[in-house]
């Protein structure tokens, strides 16, 4: 997996805590990510490729 740091025009939209983000079908790395970061936002992936994109963003909808 490669993994290249975009900082700049996602800095704008989301909170200055967040380090990743996977938004199907991309994982996106907003700071110098670590393996733990890497396997959390994997994990995400793999949560949405179970639940068809669809439904995982209605579950994390409802859960947040």
């Amino acid at each position: 997996m490669k993994v290249k740091p975009v900082s700049t025009f996602l800095d704008i939209f989301l909170s200055k805590n967040i380090i990743g983000i996977t938004l199907c079908p991309f994982g996106i790395y907003l700071r110098k990510s670590t393996p733990k970061i890497i396997n959390h936002e994997s994990i995400h992936w793999k949560q949405q490729v179970e639940m068809l994109v669809i439904f995982f963003y209605v579950w994390y909808i409802i859960y947040v």
